[in-house]
């Protein structure tokens, strides 16, 4: 079973977004904490990484896993 081409652009995006989102906590947070809530690099850690990446990873194992090349 192939992938459509819409499937591949959102789980990229989706993806994209996501790395977006982890280089902002490792890399702007700490240089300037006083724009961001108190709690939020520990929230993502805690609570919203693991959250997406436990749910992203497996789907994208499954689709490529459909993929024919």
């Amino acid at each position: 079973m192939e992938i459509s081409l819409v499937c591949q652009s959102f789980l990229y995006r989706v993806t994209s977004l996501l790395t977006s989102v982890a280089k902002c906590m490792e890399h702007v947070l700490p240089s300037r904490p006083t724009d961001f809530p108190a709690k939020l690099a520990q929230e993502w850690t805690e609570f919203f990484s693991q959250g997406a990446y436990s749910i992203l990873l497996p789907i994208y194992i499954s689709l490529t896993g459909r993929t024919q090349f």
